[in-house]
């Protein structure tokens, strides 16, 4: 019993020592220190914030509202990336700290704000302004060391919103350079002085004419023209290689705004290397009478492509012809380009015929077989003389005969022709009759001859295929 008296007595002299060091701690602490995560920091109000000023170590900027968008003060038509600017003013009205690491400025050495990476000037349309210093990172904690004009304290920033106060004017800057290789380029012009002018067309089926002035159902292909005398079908596995190259010059990385003369003649621009002209259609979009309407500009948009970086993973420079602002593309990207040889780029199918203009399909030599062919929306129907509908079998006769590619490209087409294999003819609505002849040429290919033309070595066992399929038909 006393054991039991004794431990009630030692734990009421415990609580009494826990509430009294609380309340000596209450009486020494100061009231103003903040000490809870996600500490508001004084700013000035979305609504009132009329300019951002950042100057650090790669430059000084200002960002004004203009129409809803954060844009360069000094240049209005800047292109800017707005998502980005957007988001840096939205920061700058909305600063929150996530802990306070020091009560004074003292040591501020330490914490890299008597040098700071960045200095942050918001001014409101009152006048009033409140400056900013953003320290040194600490990487392991994701946090920058920051201070607010008028506070005694030093704060923690988080990363996420430190490093927007990082950027230069160019990493704000938008950078989709070349226009999207889509169905509104109608031509793309690769020159080099090394290697010439290669030129690559997009065209309709229908009589050569350049999309889309004629119809947009009609099947969409590239054609070669330079260096060739005539225009010839693209290559569908080499182009698109090639295509994807210029494609991926679209981000490029901003360089240097508002380049001199001696700037861009320094990066090899005054006279560059090579250069890409993309022609195509501009789109515009508008409303008239409560109908939305499209306009379509031919524009023809070309960059300059200048010397490389000297470091190992040296980029090059790039320069928008008429524009100032000097951009960094991969080397790898240029050097597929340097790459390029346009003989690579031509077709090498050896039947190009569109089978949405097939009204019949004839088929001799080791197998006779006759088809008419009709259409609707839904798709291309076969069928055999008696009707019997061979839809799907003649489907893939045609995509294999579509898809028969020259294992071999002749200097000049054979007049001395070995023993025919088969003969297909194809009728078609719009464009007459195109006639294709398969040849022995000796143990390893068949010789193929499309409207007169023998200049293409195909794989004997592709043919076999090609003769397999039409057996399963008849």
């Amino acid at each position: 019993m006393k054991k039991y008296r004794g431990f009630i007595i030692l734990s009421a002299i415990l609580v009494v020592l826990i509430v009294g060091y609380f309340i000596i701690s209450s009486a020494t602490k100061k009231p103003d220190t903040p000490s809870i995560n996600n500490i508001a920091l004084r700013t000035i109000p979305a609504d009132k914030l009329s300019s951002v000023t950042i100057k650090n170590t790669l430059g000084e900027y200002t960002l004004v509202p203009i129409d809803g968008d954060w844009l360069y003060k000094d240049d209005p038509s800047c292109p800017l990336d707005t998502n980005l600017t957007n988001a840096l003013a939205s920061i700058v009205s909305s600063l929150y700290a996530s802990r306070v690491v020091a009560e004074d400025q003292s040591d501020a050495a330490l914490y890299g704000l008597t040098e700071p990476r960045s200095v942050i000037t918001a001014v409101g349309s009152s006048g009033e302004s409140i400056t900013y210093k953003l320290g040194r990172g600490n990487n392991q904690a994701n946090i920058y060391y920051f201070t607010v004009e008028n506070d005694p304290y030093v704060y923690s920033l988080p990363a996420e919103e430190g490093n927007a106060f990082v950027y230069s004017l160019e990493n704000l800057m938008m950078t989709r350079l070349v226009p999207q290789v889509d169905e509104y380029v109608t031509k793309i012009t690769y020159e080099s002085k090394e290697k010439g002018v290669f030129e690559a067309y997009q065209f309709t089926d229908e009589n050569m004419v350049p999309y889309p002035e004629s119809s947009l159902s009609k099947e969409l292909h590239w054609y070669i023209g330079l260096p060739f005398d005539e225009l010839t079908l693209a290559d569908d596995k080499n182009l698109p290689d090639w295509l994807f190259v210029v494609e991926e010059m679209q981000f490029p990385t901003a360089y240097k705004y508002d380049a001199t003369a001696e700037d861009i003649a320094a990066c090899g621009l005054d006279d560059p290397a090579m250069s890409i002209t993309i022609d195509y259609l501009e789109r515009t979009y508008s409303y008239d009478n409560n109908v939305y309407k499209v306009t379509k500009t031919p524009t023809v948009f070309k960059i300059l492509i200048g010397d490389r970086q000297n470091d190992k993973n040296g980029m090059y420079y790039c320069l928008v012809e008429g524009s100032n602002t000097i951009y960094l593309t991969f080397y790898t990207l240029i050097d597929n380009l340097v790459k390029l040889e346009p003989e690579t780029m031509k077709n090498t199918f050896v039947c190009a015929v569109d089978s949405d203009t097939l009204t019949s399909f004839e088929l001799s030599g080791e197998i006779a077989l006759k088809l008419n062919v009709t259409h609707d929306r839904k798709g291309v129907y076969a069928a055999l003389e008696n009707g019997k509908d061979v839809t799907d079998a003649f489907t893939a006769l045609y995509e294999k005969l579509f898809s028969l590619k020259a294992e071999r490209l002749l200097d000049e087409s054979v007049t001395d022709k070995g023993e025919k294999v088969l003969t297909a003819v194809f009728s078609t609505e719009e464009k007459g009759v195109h006639t294709l002849e398969i040849f022995k040429y000796n143990a390893n290919f068949y010789l193929a001859c499309f409207d007169g033309t023998a200049d293409k070595l195909v794989s004997i066992r592709d043919v076999q295929t090609i003769t397999k399929l039409a057996q399963e038909i008849k």
